[in-house]
Formats: structure tokens, C-alpha cells, sequence
């Protein structure tokens, strides 16, 4: 590959690149700014069960669970939980996002009585991809385990919706009690749109069901 090929493709994969607010150099701080905020405003008035270990190092997740008024419909008769659980895996392009950057996300599911798991996982270089990916699927199985009644959802942005794409594909043979619904993967960008396409067809053709909803007036950092 050229260097001219390498520039393309980097600027092409560059989300700040993609953004119509503001200078690329500006865009990713504004937005981990943004998220950084909303997401201490939420811990302060949430019930959280923080630094979950389900690995080492990074692999942790912050559990939320659902709002007192609607706490009574997530458990069961015996007192366990079997609301949904949303896991949410961040973004960062593999090499850099927090999942306290991102604990906001948990309040729009919390409030409609599902649990969250906003999940971390260590980051390249340190980590490979396949460690990454292993990773996940680690933090998949510990949700199952722990809240064995409950369905399970995947939500990623950008690096997320990529390791959340790969549980779709994982071969969970030796694990069959774990259900294998994805939802949430978010690809903003024209290149990504084609991706998107491709791997909903994909899904198609090996009976999975799925649909791709492609959101207007937002960008890959969340909004135009």
C-alpha cells in the first residue's frame, strides 16, 4: 500500500474528519467533554454497582440498575432480576475511550426498567484486536451468568459497535444459554453505511433478524 493509499484510507476511518459542527481538532474533546459531563450527572442520581471486575486491568463494567419507581417490574417472584440487560461497549478507535465517559447512556434504559453494564476493556497497543474481542466476550458471559433470566442486548459506538458486531459472529457453541441479540451498532459515516449494509445482509442470509435504521441530522460523535 502507497503512502498516498495509507493518508486516504486514515483520513477516511478519521471520525473527526466526518463531523459538520466543528474543526477536527476540536470535535473529539467537545465530545468527551459533552459525554464526560452528562455522565457525572448521572452517577449522582443513579444506582450503580461500579468497577465490576470480569478480567484484568481495564475489563470492568459499571452496572446500573433500573429507577426506584420502576424497580418492581425487573425482578421476580423470588427476587431476581429478569429485566433486560443492555450491554454497552464504548468507543475510542481501540486505543482510547473510558466507560465512565459513557455512563449516560445507561438512563434512557434504566428509566424503562432494563439494567445496564457499561463495559471497559483495555486498549491497543497494550491489547491485540483478538484480546480485545476475547474480552467481550469474557464481559458476555459474566452478564449471562449473573442475570441468567434476563435477555440480553449489545449497544457499541464506533470500536464498540465493531467488538459488539463480533459477538454476533463468535462461535458460542460451548455456550449455548447466551442469547445472541445485538443491538445499537451505530456506523455514521458513507464508508461505514456500505459496511452496515453489507453486514445486516450477511445476518439475513444466516437467519438472524435484523434491521439497519440510519439516523438523520447526527454524525459519528453523535451529533450535526
Amino acid at each position: 500500500m502507497s503512502e498516498e493509499e495509507k493518508e486516504c484510507l486514515a483520513h477516511y476511518y478519521s471520525p473527526s474528519m466526518w463531523n459538520k459542527r466543528m474543526d477536527p481538532g476540536e470535535v473529539v474533546d467537545y465530545h468527551v467533554n459533552i459525554c464526560t459531563s452528562h455522565s457525572e450527572n448521572v452517577c449522582k442520581n443513579s444506582h450503580w454497582e461500579p468497577s465490576v471486575c470480569y478480567g484484568e486491568k481495564k475489563a470492568k463494567m459499571d452496572i446500573c440498575y433500573p429507577s426506584q419507581e420502576n424497580y418492581d417490574t425487573a425482578v421476580n417472584g423470588s427476587g431476581g432480576i429478569c429485566a433486560p440487560v443492555v450491554l454497552f461497549v464504548h468507543g475510542g478507535y481501540w486505543q482510547a475511550g473510558s466507560r465512565k465517559t459513557y455512563s449516560f447512556v445507561s438512563k434512557s434504559w434504566t428509566k424503562a426498567g432494563c439494567v445496564a453494564a457499561v463495559v471497559g476493556y483495555n486498549l491497543a497497543p497494550e491489547a491485540s484486536l483478538h484480546q480485545m474481542v476475547s474480552e467481550i466476550k469474557s464481559a458476555v458471559k459474566y452478564i449471562n451468568t449473573r442475570f441468567p433470566k434476563s435477555k440480553l442486548f449489545f449497544c457499541g459506538h464506533s470500536a464498540g459497535a465493531h467488538l459488539c458486531a463480533m459477538m454476533m459472529v463468535s462461535d458460542w457453541s460451548k455456550d449455548p444459554s447466551i442469547p445472541q441479540a445485538i443491538h445499537g451498532i451505530a456506523w455514521f459515516r458513507p464508508e461505514f453505511h456500505r459496511q452496515a449494509k453489507e453486514f445486516v445482509e450477511i445476518l439475513k442470509i444466516h437467519n438472524v433478524q435484523c434491521s439497519l435504521l440510519e439516523l438523520p441530522g447526527v454524525d459519528h460523535l453523535l451529533k450535526s
